[in-house]
């Protein structure tokens, strides 16, 4: 299993990994070797500063959209997608030589955005305007918005990418998105305010010496920061099958590497880390990280 290295607090600036770094669902993998660079998005200066990770320093500072939240690498390594929240675009931009080579209008208010797992799609958060804006990542066009629950917070695939699970803060649900025929088949009532979804790949064990683990979306992992607990779905039914209790104002769940747990970031005042056994489903830690932590590394 992965051990955690740390906890990360605040939303700006917000960096991605190009090169051998590779910015995923849970967070930065580091393999330094020379040329690497970090892309950091900077809310207030509306640009993103380039870091030459074994010199220490910024090389370029690239003009993006107004107020940037997220700057995300492509998975082949050629581009960084970055959300403009206040221009209600995401600009692209060559990861080599740091030239913008498009940009293009979203819906309102993007924040958090993902790859499908084949990296062919981009889906882009719309905060405000409640949808999700679906690119194709070869001609980095949109090719659908499709509305979603209020306040979306965070999209995440299935491992096989034919569905996505799109959290609505507001509207208390997690909306599942069709990806081959992009459209909506499900609504999920979850508890008030679901934020960072994670996906439970389980695994199938054949006899004492061979195995095979098949990457199955069973179930997902929803905080819920209002009721301070833990809403575990079964994605087959689309059904919450059980709730569990957690630290005060839950925000991030993200699944150790070998999926035997889930760490569920707990903000308000616990100072917490819930951890959760993925094979009864309930807390078998608490752990004290201090106060502000809003999301959570693996060390590969």
């Amino acid at each position: 299993m992965g051990s955690a290295v740390g906890l990360f607090a605040g939303v700006v600036p917000q960096a991605a990994f190009a090169g051998s770094l590779g910015w995923g669902i849970e967070g930065p993998q580091v393999k330094p070797r020379a040329g690497d660079k970090v892309f950091v998005a900077n809310l207030e200066s509306s640009d993103v500063a380039v870091i030459d990770i074994n010199s220490n320093t910024v090389i370029k500072r690239i003009k993006v959209g107004m107020a940037p939240h997220m700057a995300m690498v492509s998975p082949d390594g050629r581009y960084v997608y970055v959300t403009g929240t206040e221009s209600d675009n995401v600009t692209v931009v060559d990861a080599h030589s740091h030239d913008v080579v498009r940009q293009f209008a979203v819906g309102k208010g993007p924040e958090h955005m993902n790859f499908t797992p084949d990296g062919k799609f981009l889906a882009v958060i719309n905060h405000d305007s409640f949808e999700l804006t679906v690119v194709d990542t070869t001609t980095l066009r949109v090719v659908k918005r499709i509305p979603v629950g209020r306040e979306p917070e965070n999209v995440t695939f299935s491992p096989d990418g034919l569905q996505a699970y799109v959290t609505g803060m507001a509207s208390y649900e997690v909306t599942v998105i069709d990806m081959p025929a992009l459209k909506t088949v499900a609504s999920i009532p979850i508890g008030a305010g679901p934020s960072f979804a994670s996906i439970q790949p389980l695994g199938s064990v054949r006899g004492p010496e061979i195995f095979s683990i098949h990457p199955i979306q069973r179930k997902a992992y929803v905080p819920n920061m209002d009721t301070h607990d833990v809403s575990i779905v079964d994605l087959e039914t689309n059904q919450v099958v059980k709730v569990i209790p957690v630290g005060q104002k839950p925000h991030h769940s993200t699944i150790s590497p070998d999926g035997r747990l889930v760490y569920v970031v707990n903000g308000g005042g616990s100072k917490t880390v819930s951890a959760i056994d993925t094979a009864t489903d309930e807390v078998v830690a608490t752990i004290f990280v201090g106060k502000g932590a809003t999301g959570i590394l693996f060390k590969p």
